[in-house]
C-alpha cells in the first residue's frame, strides 16, 4: 500500500459522532456525562452483547490514542492516577506479546473523564474475578471472560456492532479511535510535536505525514499583516500562544521560555510553531515524494540575530 493510499484510509470521527459512538456502548444518550455512562458498570449482563469492558476499552483508545495492541497489553499498575498517566511498554501483536511499535517506552496522559471512568472500571474489574469463578485476577487491566488478553477479532465484532447502535458508518475498526484521537487535537490547534509523543510516532514528520490534512487553516492575511507592524520581531500571529493585545516582547515570560527553546541544540531557528510544522511538512512531503533534502536554509528574517549564522536544518 503507498503513502497516499494509506493516508486516503484514514478514517476518523467527529466529536459529534465520537460522542454518540462511546454513548452506544453504555446505552447512554450521545451527550450524556460521566456520571451516567459509568453507570454501566453496575450492571450484571452486558448490554446488547456488549461487555462493560469495551466502554472502558474504546474510552482509552479515543482518549488516550493507544494502538489496540498497546491498550490489550495495560496492565493496573501502568496507571498512574495522582499523575494521571498511562505507562506504555508492550504492545500484543497477532496474540504474541512485544515491545511497542517503535521499540521505545512512553508515558501518555489521562484526560480527567478517563482516569474517572478507569477508576469506576477497576471497581468493576475487581468483582469479576468472583463472578467469572476465576482462580486468579490476571494482569491485563483489559481481559475475556475466561481471564485471557482481548482478542483482535472479537474487538472488532463489538466494534461494529456499536457503529450500528449509534446509526454510523464508514468506520473500519478501534484502530479508528485513536485516528480520532488524533485528529481532534490536532484540529484544536494543539502543537503537533505533543500529539506526536502522545501517539508514539518516532518523529512528528510522521504524525505530519498521516494527519496533515486535519491541521487547521487560517486566514492567511494574519501573518502577512504582522509584518506591518513595526518593531516586533516576536511572530504573534502563530502558534505559539500569543493573542492580538498580549505583551509580545521578549521580556515576557513566554517569550524568555521560547526563547531558552531556540537556543536549546540543534533545533529550528524560530518560535513560531506554525512556520515549524509547515517546514517539517515540505521536509516530509520532499522525502516521500522521493526527493533527498540534505539541508533547508531559513531566510535571514526567521532566524533570530544571535543565531546567525547557524540555520541550518540537519538532513532528516
Amino acid at each position: 500500500i503507498t503513502v497516499s493510499e494509506r493516508r486516503k484510509s484514514i478514517r476518523a470521527m467527529s466529536a459529534d459522532q465520537l460522542n454518540a459512538f462511546l454513548g452506544a456502548v453504555s446505552d447512554a444518550p450521545s451527550d450524556a456525562g460521566h456520571a451516567r455512562r459509568t453507570l454501566i458498570f453496575e450492571d450484571k449482563r452486558p448490554r446488547a452483547g456488549v461487555s462493560p469492558v469495551y466502554l472502558a476499552l474504546f474510552t482509552t483508545l479515543a482518549r488516550a490514542g493507544l494502538r489496540p495492541g498497546e491498550a490489550f497489553a495495560v496492565q493496573p499498575e501502568d496507571l498512574d492516577f495522582q499523575a494521571r498517566k498511562i505507562h506504555v511498554e508492550r504492545a500484543f501483536s497477532r496474540g504474541r506479546l512485544e515491545s511497542t511499535k517503535t521499540e521505545e517506552t512512553r508515558e501518555v496522559d489521562m484526560s480527567q473523564g478517563l482516569a474517572a471512568l478507569l477508576t469506576d472500571y477497576l471497581v468493576w474489574r475487581d468483582r469479576q474475578k468472583l463472578r467469572l469463578g476465576l482462580a486468579e485476577m490476571p494482569p491485563w487491566l483489559f481481559f475475556n471472560e475466561r481471564g485471557q488478553p482481548l482478542d483482535e477479532s472479537r474487538v472488532r465484532k463489538s466494534f461494529a456492532r456499536v457503529l450500528k447502535r449509534a446509526g454510523l458508518s464508514g468506520f473500519r475498526g478501534p484502530y479508528d479511535l485513536r485516528h480520532s484521537f488524533a485528529t481532534q487535537l490536532l484540529s484544536r490547534g494543539v502543537p503537533i510535536t505533543y500529539v506526536s509523543a502522545q501517539l508514539g510516532h518516532a518523529k512528528p514528520t510522521t504524525t505530519l505525514q498521516w494527519y496533515a490534512h486535519w491541521l487547521p487553516s487560517a486566514d492567511s492575511h494574519r501573518f502577512v499583516d504582522g509584518l506591518d507592524q513595526p518593531g516586533n520581531l516576536w511572530h504573534q500571529f502563530g502558534t505559539n500562544g500569543y493573542s492580538e493585545g498580549a505583551d509580545a516582547s521578549p521580556s515576557s515570560e513566554n517569550a524568555l521560555n521560547i526563547q531558552g527553546e531556540i537556543e536549546a541544540g540543534a533545533r529550528i531557528r524560530t518560535a513560531d510553531l506554525l512556520i515549524t510544522n509547515q517546514l517539517l511538512y515540505q521536509l516530509s512531503y520532499a522525502s516521500v515524494r522521493g526527493r533527498t533534502t540534505k539541508a533547508f536554509r531559513l531566510p535571514d528574517f526567521l532566524c533570530p540575530v544571535h543565531s546567525r549564522p547557524a540555520r541550518h536544518l540537519a538532513a532528516l
